[in-house]
Order: structure tokens, then sequence, then C-alpha cells
């Protein structure tokens, strides 16, 4: 009888069943092969299937302020490339800078897809937050993880993620001045108007 005695090594990536083979092919001696010349060997994967998820479920920062980063973790890592799609949820009150009309928009996201290759655990989408000069209260960006797609990967938690873009240019009334006369006996009908002006 001959013994094999293959090594297996244990690595830490998430790479789901794998086969090797080992075929008899010819003999010596006088020996012949017999009907079952091929055998399969089976690696049971004994990682996890690794998921998918924001590192932080909520972020916030105020226009002026630098890109900010959105970050995409893997639990794990795979063998095989996944594509990871976000979605702008329809909660959001945040404007994107691709479609809204011009001068209305509050944020720029430099992508919704990003591919984890093989290996990697982390990926990072800026966000460019646009300083307009409309008074606006607090306005949230939703992001959802809407597709996993590769290595069979998951969704993880939290899939969702929530950025705020801060109070900014509060607008603030006040008279366009100080004081002001008229006399008294000025000729009816008279009106005199008192300006309120409103501004950031």
């Amino acid at each position: 009888a001959l013994t094999m005695a293959p090594v297996i090594n244990n690595d830490a990536m998430s790479e789901g069943l794998e086969d090797f083979s080992a075929t008899l092919t010819g003999t010596g001696g006088g020996a012949s092969v017999g009907t079952t010349s091929v055998h399969v060997f089976t690696i049971n994967d004994d990682e996890g299937v690794p998921t998918v998820y924001f590192d932080q479920a909520t972020l916030s920062a105020s226009e002026g302020d630098p890109a900010q980063d959105i970050v995409l973790e893997m639990s794990g890592t795979s063998a095989s490339s996944v594509v990871v799609t976000l979605a702008v949820n329809g909660s959001s009150t945040a404007q994107d800078g691709g479609t809204s009309a011009a001068g209305t928009d509050d944020y720029t996201l430099s992508a919704t897809t990003v591919t984890f290759a093989s290996g990697e655990t982390s990926k990072t989408i800026s966000l460019a937050i646009d300083n307009d000069p409309v008074g606006e209260p607090a306005e949230d960006l939703i992001l959802d993880i809407d597709n996993v797609n590769g290595g069979g990967v998951t969704e993880g938690a939290p899939g969702q993620h929530t950025f705020t873009i801060n109070l900014s240019d509060t607008p603030t009334l006040q008279f366009v001045a100080t004081t002001s006369n008229v006399a008294e006996d000025i000729a009816s009908p008279f009106e005199h108007y008192i300006v309120v002006s409103m501004g950031n």
C-alpha cells in the first residue's frame, strides 16, 4: 500500500469548500490500474462567511469642513473580490450634488459602489460637503447597503449609515435703519415704510 499525507494550511481566508484530486495514470511491475483511479480530497473551510458593514452608524460635520470619510468594513477576508453597492435612502433630507438643482446641493459622494479585492477588509468613500449660502436646518444623508455580490459575503450590521450636515448659515432679521421720522402734519393718505432685512 502507498500512503499519501497532504498537508493542510490553516489560513484565515474565507474560501468555501476546496477540492484537489489524485489520479493513478500508470504502473510498473506488471500491475494495472483498477477502477478506482481518481481520489478527490475536500478541504472544509473553517472560517465563517464574512459580512460587510459600516464601521460607524452615524457621523456629522458642518459646511466648510473638509471632506469626510465613510468607511465600510469586512469581518474577514474573502478569496474572491466582493462588490458592494450603496443606495441613498428615500428618507434623506440632504440633496445630492449630482442630481439637485444648481446652488441647492448639499454633498457629493465619491462613489456608491466599492470593490473589495481578495484579502481586503476596509474601503473608504469620500463625502464632500458643499458650502452653499442658503440658511438651512440640519440635514441627513442616509446610506443603505443595497447589494453585496461575491465570495458568499453578506450584509452585516450596521447596514445603514446616517451622516448629518449640521445647521448652517442661520438667517438673521434686522431693521435696515435704527431710527426714522415723519412730520405729524403730512398730507393724507400717506404710507411710511419701516424696512426689515434678512441675511446670513
